[in-house]
C-alpha cells in the first residue's frame, strides 16, 4: 500500500474554495465522505420488512477459547496502525494468558448477546491518492479505514463462525476470486485467455465486457445485505453482524488533525477484516447468462 496522503495535498471543497490547513482539508474529506456513505434506495416503496425472511436458530452456542484467540493475535502484524485507541498490535501480541482469558469472556459475551461495542464502530480514516485522478477533487482519494485492533481480531473469530454457514449454502460464487484463498488475479486472466484463444481456433467472434464498480464498498446497503443473510446465519451471528454494521461513525485524520465524528449509513470498511466477504456476498445474486464465462474479482466484473 502507498504511503497515506501528505497534508499538502491541494483539494478544492465543494464551493470551489481551496483549504489551507490541516483541520479544514480533514472537515472537506469528512463532509464528502458523509454523502458517499450514504445508501443508493430503491425509488419505490419497497420495504424489506414485508417480506418473509427468519434467522436461523443454533443448534450449539457459538463460543470461543483462549487458545483460538491466541492463534489470531500470532497473525497480526506488528507493523500495523492502531485504530482511535492507539492499541497497537504489538501490545495485543505480548498479553499474558489471563488478558487473553478475559478477551476470551468479552467475545463470547458479544456473540450472545449480539451486541458490537460502540467504540468498535468508530474509523479513523486516512486518504489514498488514486492514480491518474484529478488530486483538487475529493473524490479522487480512496477511504482507508483504521479500526481498532480488537475490532479486527473479533472480525477475524466472526469470519471463521461465519464461513462454514456460507460454504454450507453455496453463497460465494465460484467464478468470484477475490479475496480467497487459493484464487487470484493471474488465474481470471488464464480463464480469458483460454476463451479468446478457444474463438480464434474455432474462428468465432469473442466478445468481452469489462465492469469496474465506482465507491462499491462505500455504496453496500445495510438493510440489503442483512436481508440476505438472515435465513443463512444462525441468530447470534446474524445479530452480531447487524449490530456491527448499523449506527457505524468515523473520523478522517490529515497531519495530525483529526474531524469530528460523522455518521456512516452504508458501506462496509475498507481496511476491515469483514470488508471482503460481506462485499462478496451483497453482490454474489448479480444476474448471470447461460453460454456467457462469468468473472469476478472482488469489485471488478468481466
Amino acid at each position: 500500500m502507498k504511503p497515506p496522503t501528505d497534508s499538502n495535498m491541494p483539494i478544492r471543497d465543494m464551493g470551489g474554495n481551496w483549504p489551507r490547513s490541516d483541520e479544514e482539508k480533514a472537515n472537506c474529506f469528512a463532509i464528502h465522505l458523509e454523502k458517499v456513505f450514504q445508501p443508493n434506495l430503491p425509488k419505490n416503496n419497497f420495504k424489506l420488512s414485508i417480506l418473509p425472511n427468519t434467522a436461523k436458530e443454533s443448534l450449539e452456542p457459538l463460543m470461543t477459547s483462549p487458545s483460538e484467540i491466541t492463534g489470531i493475535i500470532k497473525e497480526l502484524n506488528p507493523k500495523k496502525s492502531p485504530g482511535h485507541d492507539k492499541i497497537s498490535p504489538k501490545m495485543l501480541i505480548e498479553l499474558p494468558i489471563i488478558a487473553v482469558e478475559v478477551l476470551s469472556l468479552l467475545f463470547n459475551a458479544i456473540l450472545s448477546f449480539g451486541y458490537y461495542p460502540i467504540s468498535w464502530k468508530k474509523s479513523q480514516i486516512i486518504l489514498i491518492d488514486k492514480p491518474g485522478k484529478d488530486l483538487t477533487q475529493p473524490s479522487s482519494y480512496r477511504p482507508i479505514s483504521l479500526l481498532p485492533c480488537l475490532s479486527k481480531i473479533f472480525e477475524k473469530l466472526l469470519l471463521s463462525k461465519m464461513t462454514p454457514f456460507l460454504h454450507e449454502n453455496n453463497i460465494i460464487p465460484t467464478h468470484q476470486f477475490g479475496f480467497r484463498e487459493k484464487h487470484s488475479t493471474i488465474e481470471q486472466v488464464n480463464r480469458i485467455t483460454n476463451e479468446i484463444r478457444k474463438a480464434f481456433e474455432h474462428r468465432e467472434y469473442c466478445s468481452a465486457i469489462f465492469l469496474d464498480v465506482a465507491q462499491a464498498f462505500d455504496k453496500v446497503w445495510h438493510e440489503g445485505l442483512l436481508y440476505k443473510i438472515k435465513n443463512i446465519l444462525p441468530s447470534e451471528l446474524y445479530k452480531t453482524l447487524e449490530s456491527y454494521l448499523k449506527n457505524r461513525k468515523f473520523m478522517v485524520k490529515v497531519g495530525d488533525f483529526i474531524s469530528d465524528e460523522r455518521q456512516i449509513r452504508a458501506g462496509v470498511p475498507q481496511g476491515s477484516v469483514l470488508g471482503p466477504t460481506l462485499y462478496i456476498i451483497y453482490t454474489a445474486d448479480l444476474p448471470t447468462a447461460n453460454n456467457v464465462l462469468d468473472l469476478r474479482l472482488a469489485s471488478q466484473l468481466s
